[in-house]
């Protein structure tokens, strides 16, 4: 048993814990429903969730264009 398996047993979950989780957690969605919408409330906390994320330098040089025409995401998909 691992460390970290040991620990989960012993005491209650921290915020250490639950970042290892995300660490071990993989998914890789290769099936989309494109009906199917973002909430606006979703979309906001996933781009401010992105905006607020480090990066190198701390320079934080993000760009998100999210596009919500599907006759442009149809024309884009090929260089996708």
């Amino acid at each position: 048993m691992t460390a970290f398996a040991h620990r989960q047993l012993d005491a209650a979950p921290t915020a250490r814990d639950a970042f290892v989780r995300a660490l071990q957690f993989r998914f890789a969605c290769k099936l989309f429903d494109e009906s199917r919408k973002i909430a606006r409330t979703d979309l906001t906390y996933i781009l401010e969730a992105g905006r607020l994320s480090p990066s190198s330098l701390g320079l934080e040089p993000w760009r998100f264009i999210v596009l919500q025409d599907a006759t442009l995401c149809r024309r884009l998909r090929p260089s996708c």
